[in-house]
């Protein structure tokens, strides 16, 4: 799984670089507010000097308050290749200063606007200051300046799109101004020197990958203005320690937190209701967390590889427990199921090989398949009655496992139920018919099972892989069909209904043992 994840972040990565590259390339030009703007032809690129510094510029004309302004832009609609971007151009390089007015044909015209990909591979220059009355930063602005130390942004600043300071390796300190509401996309994506960020009030959401592979990144101050994170937001900032999510958050997105290995602790807000996939994935240090009351679902992986968790309380508002979604949590000891809560899916507990208690509510009604597989230190579960449907393998290879009490709903023991568990007696419940393959293979301790009259059906090696088994007592009058190599010996006492010890003694298979006993 961890190979896959690798791959997947190798694959994203080289996607939003080709992105940001071919919106740079792309002949649509985004229309950043409401009104109507009319565009100069592109022969109105023209390049302005100031401070010793050659930059490139158009004009832009709104057709609501007619005022013409100055765009700093790159000096063409068409780069063709990432190599022959400047080709032909006067590259910025050192400290930039981007000034407040330009002249163009003897006219001055206020700088509103850093057009997108206006310093794009710009990797020589070190410092930019924008200055006030610029509104807006277009996407992929400063993509790929990775010798960009810092940006002084000025307080006009209302918009800063998608992918503004992707592949900024070097930047360690940029202000935010307050008048943004979102963080897009990108925009931080792979600053691998940023270390600090202070997220502005008024800030609403923060949008996909924005600052993500931010490899210094230890801390993060959010606004209580915010109201969602997006999927892979802080994805793999291996050294941010604390995050405090505002209250106001009611949304998470998949992968969010996903790799920041150097996570303790993290509040959840009550208005999250679906704590997404791979939320947490791998925050392995993770110690505690609290899921409030008001969370509906924990998805798939959500907190898988969170090594350090020791303890978790999943409220009963929740109604299932996704796929994997404590898959590998090492530490974690005791884990509370409040009331309400239904489904357990697959492989949710797998691996989890220090839990040691358990407490499952009455309203639980699904166990999926390897759900508590290899938890090796659990040694008590009882299920409710509510429990109609236990997976293959659910209980597979908990080998402390004394004491157990299976669901009396349940009609059928599944594939690999228990193989490998700890049990030493074993009472199938009275609605059960079929007992599939292998379901008490590998029990070494297992001698003593009782069944109902329903059962109907053994499948291939139910007692086999060392299961002793010293006594068997069966309720079926008939004898159950079954499948292949279902016992390694034939030294098992078998007990069965009055009357019927001659119909066991002469199936084919039932009858090789020599000890049948009438109850």
């Amino acid at each position: 799984m961890k190979k896959i994840m690798m791959t997947l972040a190798a694959v994203l990565c080289c996607w939003v670089t080709m992105a940001v590259f071919s919106a740079c390339t792309s002949d649509n030009i985004d229309n950043t507010g409401g009104n109507k703007e009319v565009w100069n032809p592109r022969n109105n690129v023209f390049p302005y000097t100031h401070k010793g510094q050659t930059l490139y510029y158009r004009l832009k004309t709104d057709s609501l308050t007619h005022q013409t302004y100055a765009l700093c832009s790159y000096p063409t609609l068409t780069p063709t290749t990432v190599e022959t971007l400047w080709d032909g151009y006067a590259k910025p390089v050192g400290d930039v200063e981007i000034p407040r007015f330009v002249t163009y044909k003897g006219k001055s015209y206020p700088v509103l606007d850093i057009s997108r990909c206006a310093f794009i591979y710009c990797d020589e220059i070190t410092n930019v200051t924008v200055p006030e009355g610029v509104f807006k930063l277009g996407n992929g602005v400063f993509a790929y300046c990775t010798g960009l130390q810092s940006v002084s942004l000025p307080s006009t600043i209302e918009t800063i799109d998608y992918g503004a300071f992707e592949g900024c390796t070097s930047l360690t300190s940029v202000n935010l101004p307050t008048g943004i509401q979102t963080i897009q996309r990108l925009t931080f994506y792979q600053c691998e020197n940023l270390a600090s960020i202070v997220i502005p009030e008024g800030v609403k959401s923060i949008e996909k990958s924005a600052f993500a592979h931010c490899k210094k990144l230890q801390s993060v101050s959010l606004p209580s203005t915010l109201t969602s994170v997006g999927e892979y937001a802080f994805y793999n900032n291996s050294l941010l320690t604390d995050v405090t999510i505002p209250q106001n958050v009611t949304a998470l997105g998949n992968h969010a937190f996903d790799g920041c290995t150097s996570l303790t602790s993290v509040n959840l807000p009550t208005g999250i209701q679906i704590i997404n996939g791979w939320t947490f994935y791998h925050c392995e240090s993770l110690a505690s967390v609290v899921i409030p009351e008001g969370v509906k679902s924990i998805e798939k992986s959500a907190f898988a590889y969170c090594k350090s968790l020791q303890t978790i309380t999943v409220p009963g508002s929740v109604s299932t427990i996704g796929d994997w979604a404590f898959y590998q949590c090492h530490s974690l000891q005791t884990v509370t199921l409040g009331e309400g809560i239904r489904k357990i899916g697959a492989n949710a507990f797998n691996e989890c090989d220090h839990l040691r208690h358990i407490d499952l509510p009455s309203t639980l009604e699904e166990v999926g398949r390897q759900a508590f597989l290899y938890c090796n230190a659990l040694d008590s579960l009882r299920f409710p009655p509510s429990t109609h449907q236990m997976d293959y393998g659910a209980l597979g290879m908990c080998s402390s496992l004394k004491v157990l009490q299976l669901p009396e709903r349940l009609e059928k023991v599944d594939s690999a139920l228990l193989f490998g568990a700890g049990i030493e007696t074993l009472v199938i419940p009275s609605h059960v018919s079929r007992i599939e393959w292998a379901a008490l293979g590998g029990c070494k301790n297992l001698r003593k099972v009782q069944m109902p009259a329903t059962v109907s059906y053994l499948g291939d090696g139910v007692f086999t892989e060392g299961t002793p088994l010293d006594t068997l007592i069966l309720g079926c009058e008939v004898p159950p069909t079954l499948g292949t190599e279902v016992f390694e010996h034939y030294n098992t006492t078998i007990y069965v209904p009055a009357g019927t010890s001659e119909a066991y003694r002469q199936h084919a298979v039932w009858g090789k043992f020599t000890k049948i006993i009438e109850l």
